[in-house]
Order: C-alpha cells, then structure tokens, then sequence
C-alpha cells in the first residue's frame, strides 16, 4: 500500500515539476513566409513569392554533416602555447591541425565557432536540438536510451517535404528520430551503445563515406551506388567511446583523433562547390570522458563551416555585428553560438523553410553574401541588407511561433512576455525596418544598428524560453506532496496503533475513490479549483484513489484508536535522548534541501552526523555496567568511525564542490581508472572479507552451522569476490593509459581475452545465483547462545545469522557491478553493518530495550547516503557510470545493461536496506518487531524525499533548480522507490 502511495505521489508531483514544453503541431511552409502586419498588429503569412524560391534563395545544392560525438571544443582549437599542462593533455591538443590550416590558407571558405550545447548533454537530446531548433526539458534526459521518432517540425522532415535525398551512417539513433525520412537505399546504421568498441561505427562509415560524395561504387553488390543524394550525414561514436573507456588523456585519443583528421581532410578535397561541409560535435565531455551534466567541457562542442565556394567576407566590425564574445584563456578569441542556431542558419542556405518550432538564429557571416543575386563585389552596405532581410525573417518566424505558442497556452509566463516585453522590441525592430526599405539612402550605421536590434530580440526571446520554458503546474505538484505526506502520517499512526494496520479498509477505499474519478465525479467537485491545471483522467484515478484509500485508513484508526491514546506510551517508548538525536538528524537532514550550498555538500553533511552518532556512543560507553560490554562498545564504536572516515575519503566531485573536493574515486580526475593501490586492496579484502564474517558475527558457533554455509562463506564467496577483482584488474590493466603501446597490441582486440575476461565475471554472477538457490532451499536456524556476563539475560539467535547469510548474497552481487574504489567502498559497509548490529546489541543489552530506535534506523539509512557518495556517485547526472553496463557482455543489452547500471547506482540503498531486518533479527528471540523496524526506516526516508519535493516546488524558479534541487528530487524519488521494492521483496 505505501510502495502505491509513493508511486501515486511521485508521479504526480514529476507530472507537475517535470513538465515537457508544449510541443505545436505547426508545421512551416516553403509557400508561406512569415509576415508581421504592424497595421492590424497581428501575424500572417503571405504567398507573394516566386515558384523557383522559398523562404531565401538556395545557396548550396549539397550538404555534407559531420558528426563527431562528443568533440570538445579543445580538440578542434588550435593551440600554440608549450606548457606542461599542454603536455599532460598532448594526447587531444593539435590532433586535428585540419582545421587551423583551412583557417589560414582559405579564411573566407573556413568558419570555426565554440558551438554551446543545452543541458542535458546526451546524444539523444542533442540531436532533437540539431534538427528541431528547440530547448530540451530536464525530464527529456531520461529518453536517452529510448528515442522515438520526432514528430514536431524538424530539418529533416523539411528536406524530405522539398524532395531532398538524404543519406546516412553512423549512429542508429538517427534511424529511431527519424524512421520514414532517410533513404532506405542510402542509409546504414551502427549500433551506438557499446562504448567499449571504439571502431566498429568509425571504420563502417569510412569505408561508405567518400566513396559516397564521389558517387563511386564503395562495394561489390552496392544497393545505391552511384546514386545521387542531396544531404549526406555522418555521425562518428569513436571519439565519444574512447571518452567513456579511457578519457580523453589516452593515446587511443590521439589515434582516433589523428583518424578524424584525416577524414575530414579527403572530404574537403572530394566535395565540389555547390556543397557545403559542416563538421561538429553534439556536446563536448568532462575530464574523465562523461558527459550528460552541463559543465564547461561537456557544453562546449566545435563547429566548423568549410566551402570551395566563399562563404564570408572580413570586411564587418565583427564587434557592433556578431554581439557578445568568448575570450578563454587556451585559445584566445572566438565566437560563441548556440548549438540551436544551425537549424534555421541550414534551413535557409538550402532554400528550406525554418522549422516551426525553431528558436535558433541565423549565423550572421554565412549570409552577407547571396549567389542568387551575384553580390560577391557588392559594396558593404548591400551585403549587410542582405544580411539584414535574412535576420529580419528569422525574427519574424521566431515572433511566429511565440504567438502561436501564447495562443495555445494564454496562461504561460511566456504568454506575458510575448504581450509586454517582447512584443514591444519586435515592434520596434519592425518599425524601423519598414521605415529603412522606403529609404533612398541608407547608412551603414542604421544598417548595423537594426541588424543588432534584431538579433538582441532572439537572444532575450532565447533566454525568457531558458528561463521559463517548464510551466510548473502546481496542482498537481500540490497533489503530490500531499500523499507524500499522508504516507508519512499513515506510517506515524500505525507506530501509534502498536503495529496494527486495517489494509482492507484502505483497499475499499482506493477502489471507490478510483471508482469517483472513473466516473468524474472526482473532476466534477475538484474543476473549480483546477482551472489551469493539466489533470488527465489518470491522474485524477490516482489523486482519487489515494485520498480515498488514506480517508478510509484514519476512519479505522479513529474506530479503534479514539479512545484508547494510553496505550500508546508515548511517554516511555518515544520520549528519551536516543529519541531527541532521532529527530535532530530528521530535522538537519531534512532542511538542508533549503539550501543549494548544503545539498551540494550532502556527502560532508552526512558524514558529520554519523561521526556525531559515534560520538555519542563512546561517551555512552563510559556509562555501561559491566566492565566486558563497555570495552566491545568503545572497540565497535571506535570500528565504526574509522568505517566512516574511509568512506569519507572516497568520493567524486560534483562542478559545484570544487575548489574545496579533491576527487578520489579514480586514479586522476582526467580518466575513470582505478588506481594499483585500490586495486591491491580490492584484492584484499576479497581474502579477508570471508574471515573477519567469520569472526564478528558467528564467533564461536561457527562450528555449529549447517556445513554448505561454511563453505560459502570460506570459498563460495571469496572466489567469488576474487573474480570480480581479478575482472577488474584485467579491464583497469588494458585501459592505463601508461601503457602506451598497449593500445595497438594484439591483447585488446584479442576476442580469446575479451572471452576469458567476461568468462570471469559471468562465473561470479553464477556464485550469485548458486547461493541464493541454496539460500532459499536451506534457511538456516541455529540456537546460538549469545554472550551475556554477570547474570545478563540469555536470549536466542535464531534468524539473524540466516538472514545474515542472505545479506552476504546480496553484497557480493553488489560488489560484482561496481568498479573498484567502489568495491572497496562496500566492503567497508558491510563492515559497518557488522559494527552497528554489535553495538545495537550492546546498547540494548544495557538499557534493557527490545524494540529497535528509531535512532538505530535512522543510522541505517545514514549510512546508505554515505555510502551512495563514497561508490563514486553524485546527484547528478553526468556521476552515473555508464559503463559498468557492459560488464560481461559485450555490446549493450536493453534488459541487462539497464540492470547493472541500476546496481552499481543504487547499491549502497539496497545493501542496508536488505540489512534493515537485522535490527529485528540479531540476537532476538522471536518477539521481536520487524514491521516497526521497517516502518521507522520507511518513514525517514519517505520524510527525506518529501522534504526534496517540498523545497524543489518552493525553489522552482531558482537559478539552480534544474542543476541542483530537482537532481536531488529525483534521486529521492528513485532511492524511495528503490526501498519500497526492496522492502516488498524482503517481506514477500
């Protein structure tokens, strides 16, 4: 019932917060260019054009779009300082000299831009951007991996509508966006989510690639050679790969760097000059080769513009015409564009209307110069009218589509600016173009001035959309953080009501509340309050279902509660320090969401309060009777602080942490490899992890359990924890990038090691499945006498070490899908998982308690926070490691991959969640609570995640609400989605 509550409160509020932009069905007209009548002060089209034409006269019959995923503007820059930092980066600085060389020897045929990305930066967002003009929303990150087709106006539908051919190869997410356009004959797709093979796509397109602008036959028995084509798109992975294998300080870098190069080179010489090149990346990538977050490095791509035919003059003050500037550092001056601007600046040199839908600006140096009307010796003043008309229909269309867009949603923010702000810089950009055509003499500096006018009106149009493209529906988020928080008070009651839950109660009223929204009465009586919310029929079966299920609940509680609040025992269960400290790290954990500056450095917060926790217990120590208790308290206590501190120290920085983080998860912070040092220890502890089981939790019967369990502690796991490091010593060894001549050696496209590597890994996942079937065959139950001294009563350990047993199940398959450092990271968690059941059960031992604290869950779920940061993650996107999706497999699997990313980011919440029972479990007799143990667990961090949505709503128009409040949304929500499973699981 709770996992259905928070599913139900989650998904509303996500439909409120998260929003998708509204997308229009419009599509743009080659018949019908945008026209703005100042007279009527509305928008119409008009056909008043001539039937050879469209928007803009063709300038090019060809195009030839090069992809290079994930080319970082870096790696295209030319760069002539001699530092040592230019030479710990020597493996992607000047690799592709192409560039600077056609800058230089034909600077009016060769354009390079610092072409800027939006976040997210995944492919998938990228290319919608690249041929839609549009903004992405935040939710539109986690389509990443399963792209349907574009349906809204695009360049590609565009070129398909004017009778273009389009061919196409390189990445199959192409084929997914866009199934009907591409030509069937000319189109071969690779698969795009196996990042560790570097050069099967690259090596597949470059056999096409000139072959097809030359029109030659590339291969015997070709389906379409020496077929024409209009638009040639080639989309290269190996760059992006080699980033998410090795980063980019690798020499397979430099190699796939050196291979772009050359290939760019002989497609420069093989086009002619009715074709226009253009190479570019979809998004840069960080230091250690990710991307997905919207850092510098990752936002930053390169495009370049190349033709035989001139395609600019250097005539302009760039400084009054192109507007703002990038000055960095490494490479000097250049122009900054957005990545959106290469719709509408493609559609028109193609003689294409612009999409839509487009937000984007035409690239200014590209249309000074118009062939159609043979103005190449024009004067400046003619060029820049040129330029001038062209701006001025790209405003117009842009104008277009925010009036359209306010039409359809007249209660947006972007509603407002269209009829304010807006509007009146178009009027007026308007009013003195119409004024400039009836001139007889026009001014340079009018000319300059007016085109400024105009691209000001589509950047601020640019940045409102940034800024307010999500339209917050805030009844629905409403919604959903109240059954967040009705979850929280049913979990509160049912402490109250001893442990007792009426499930029928709440059942009935679910189905009538769902049975009042299926037959609307539910939108009938809640309309009036609704007016401009977006409730679908769905959401109102589930707002429905939930108030009626929860009404229902406290109708019983009150039935059979109402006059019996003594038994509660309020006084003696819930009022004590354990109590108090409970509730101050509730309270410290929960506001700190207020705060951007605390959330990012939740991982320091975290630990903090543990280290405060153990604080207390030593000082507690001092105050046990016997003396042999208070010795194993301080010596647990004191494992268990140390068990924090390690953990501390491994962590991954988030760009808001830095200067004060120094990233120890990996190697460098320029690659995702593990250091020999982490390596060693993984190894290890894999030796010793068995032992000390053996000696913390099964001391002196361990002679009495059930012989398999013996010998899957002292084998079956240890082999299986050496098998994954000996896996991950092999992966690390043939990524280090010290290894320089290890690249190009037989060893890595050996499939003999690839076979044996994964073979390895397969055989410790087959350990997993092995103990689990034993596990559930053979339950152990042992009478295991527990240490007691000076008359202290004996109880019985009946479940706990089976369920520990499990547990160790649980760890190895977690360990398994995690990379070193973060191996290594569990394996101290499951050391402190030992520590706190033995101080649990000291304390208890000395205050008489037999009820698990809510303090005791609360340091559970702690450390699964803890823990979450020391395994190398982070709220943030760009944190999560991909490619552990590959572990023994060798291409991307949509059920498995999904699987173990989901393991190695989740496995410190699973870990102590599946932990969770011991507190009900370890050294009990069999009156003992596992559902008050579960509840108190439950509603902490249903408490945490509702507090995340709280502050996400009230901070929705923050500056870093989509880098900072809505991640940490988001990764509540899946981390209490993940407990809830778990927790079934467990029960079930």
């Amino acid at each position: 019932w709770l996992l259905l509550l928070h599913l139900g409160g989650l998904f509303l509020f996500t439909r409120g917060f998260l929003l998708s932009r509204l997308v229009l069905n419009n599509k743009s007209q080659c018949s019908e260019t945008p026209f703005w009548n100042s007279t009527d002060n509305q928008y119409e089209t008009t056909e008043e054009l001539r039937l050879d034409s469209c928007w803009y006269p063709t300038q090019f019959k060809k195009v030839v779009i090069i992809i290079i995923d994930a080319l970082r503007f870096d790696f295209a820059a030319s760069h002539s300082s001699n530092t040592n930092s230019d030479f710990d980066h020597s493996h992607y600085l000047n690799k592709l000299p192409i560039f600077h060389e056609l800058i230089k020897s034909q600077p009016h045929n060769s354009l390079l831009f610092q072409y800027i990305a939006d976040a997210p930066t995944t492919t998938l967002q990228r290319l919608k951007a690249l041929t839609t003009g549009t903004l992405p929303t935040f939710i539109d990150a986690g389509s990443n991996f399963a792209g349907s087709s574009i349906n809204e106006d695009n360049l590609i539908d565009q070129l398909s509508k004017q009778g273009k051919k389009i061919a196409f190869m390189g990445d199959d997410t192409w084929v997914s966006l866009f199934p009907d356009q591409l030509e069937t004959n000319m189109t071969h797709a690779f698969p795009s989510f196996n990042v560790w093979d570097l050069h099967t796509v690259d090596e597949g397109i470059l056999n096409l690639l000139v072959p097809t602008i030359k029109k030659e036959r590339y291969r015997e028995g070709s389906s379409f050679s020496g077929t024409d084509w209009d638009v040639l798109i080639a989309h290269f992975l190996g760059v992006d790969h080699c980033g998410h294998r090795y980063g980019p300080d690798h020499p397979a870098m430099s190699d796939k760097l050196n291979q772009m190069n050359k290939m760019i080179q002989n497609v420069v010489n093989s086009v002619d000059e009715d074709t226009i090149v253009l190479v570019m990346g979809d998004h840069g990538m960080d230091p250690k080769g990710d991307h997905g977050g919207d850092s510098d490095n990752e936002v930053e791509s390169a495009l370049f513009v190349y033709s035989k035919k001139q395609l600019t003059i250097d005539e302009v003050d760039d400084n009054d015409l192109y507007g703002q500037k990038s000055f960095t550092t490494d490479f000097g001056k250049w122009r900054r564009i957005p990545q959106i601007d290469f719709v509408p600046t493609l559609s028109l040199l193609l003689g294409l209307p612009i999409p839509f839908n487009s937000l984007g600006s035409v690239i200014p140096e590209l249309f000074l110069l118009n062939s159609k009307d043979e103005n190449y010796h024009s004067s400046i003043e003619q060029k820049l009218l040129n330029l001038l008309n062209v701006i001025s229909l790209n405003t117009r269309q842009v104008y277009q589509y925010i009036i359209e867009y306010s039409r359809q949603q007249p209660s947006s923010e972007l509603s407002e600016e269209a009829h304010h702000s807006l509007g009146d810089l178009f009027e007026q950009a308007e009013n003195q173009y119409n004024i400039l055509k009836k001139s007889s003499r026009v001014s340079l500096d009018d000319l300059e001035n007016l085109i400024v006018k105009y691209i000001s009106f589509l950047r601020i149009t640019l940045s409102i959309c940034r800024r307010i493209w999500a339209q917050f529906d805030l009844p629905l988020m409403i919604s959903g953080i109240s059954i967040l928080l009705a979850s929280c008070v049913i979990m509160l009651f049912h402490l109250f009501a001893d442990n007792q839950m009426s499930v029928l109660y709440a059942l009935i009223g679910g189905i009538v509340g769902a049975a009042f929204a299926i037959s609307s009465l539910t939108r009938f009586l809640l309309e009036p309050f609704l007016s401009d919310s977006n409730f679908s029929t769905l959401d109102f079966i589930i707002l429905s279902a939930s108030i009626g299920s929860v009404f229902s609940y406290l109708i019983w509680f009150i039935k059979k509660h109402f006059y019996s609040f003594a038994p509660f025992h309020l006084y003696n269960h819930y009022f004590s320090f354990d109590s108090f400290l409970a509730i101050l790290f509730l309270v410290l954990h929960t506001l700190i969401f207020a705060s951007n500056s605390y959330t990012v450095f939740e991982d320091r917060i975290s630990v903090g309060l543990l280290q405060t926790f153990g604080i207390y217990m030593f000082i507690k120590a001092f105050s046990t009777k016997y003396k042999r208790s208070r010795m194993k308290l301080l010596i647990f206590t004191f494992i268990s602080l140390v068990a924090i501190r390690i953990a501390a120290y491994s962590t991954i920085c988030r760009e808001e942490q830095m200067p004060y983080c120094v990233m120890t998860f990996y190697a460098s912070s320029a690659n995702s490899l593990s250091s020999p040092v982490v390596l060693l220890f993984l190894v290890a502890f894999s030796l010793l992890i068995p032992f000390i089981i053996r000696k913390i939790i099964f001391t002196k019967d361990f002679d009495r359990i059930a012989p398999i369990w013996i010998i899957w502690i002292d084998w079956a796991l240890r082999a299986g924890l050496i098998l994954s490091a000996i896996y991950w010593i092999m992966d690390n060894r043939i990524t280090s990038p010290s290894e320089d001549t290890l690249y190009s050696s037989n060893l890595i496209t050996d499939q003999g090691f690839k076979w044996a590597k994964n073979f390895l890994v397969r055989m410790a996942f087959g350990i997993v499945i092995f103990g689990n079937i034993i596990w559930w065959k053979n339950p152990l139950c042992i009478d295991n006498p527990r240490e007691s001294s000076n008359d202290v009563e004996v109880s019985e350990n009946i479940y706990g070490p089976s369920y520990f047993i499990f547990l160790t199940i649980v760890y190895l398959l977690l360990v398994i899908t995690q990379k070193p450092m973060g191996g290594l990271m569990l394996s101290v968690a499951l050391y402190q998982i030992m520590s706190l059941l033995k101080i649990f059960d000291i304390k208890r031992d000395a205050s008489q308690e037999k009820d698990t604290s809510f303090l005791e869950t609360i340091i559970f779920s702690l450390c699964g926070t803890l823990f979450f940061f020391s395994t190398g993650h982070q709220a943030t996107i760009s944190s999560i490691q991909w490619s552990v999706g590959f572990i023994g497999i060798d291409e991307a699997n949509f059920t498995i991959t999904p699987i173990l990313i989901t393991l190695n980011t989740l496995s410190s919440q699973i870990l102590f969640t599946c932990a969770i029972p011991l507190l009900a479990f370890w050294n009990r007799s069999s009156n003992y609570s596992l559902t008050r143990t579960i509840i108190y667990y439950n509603l902490y961090n249903s408490i945490i995640t509702t507090s995340t949505a709280i502050w996400a709503a009230w901070f929705r128009r923050h500056l870093m609400v989509w880098k900072i409040f809505a991640p940490r949304f988001m990764l509540g929500g899946i981390n209490l989605l993940c407990i809830d499973f778990v927790i079934f699981f467990i029960v079930v």
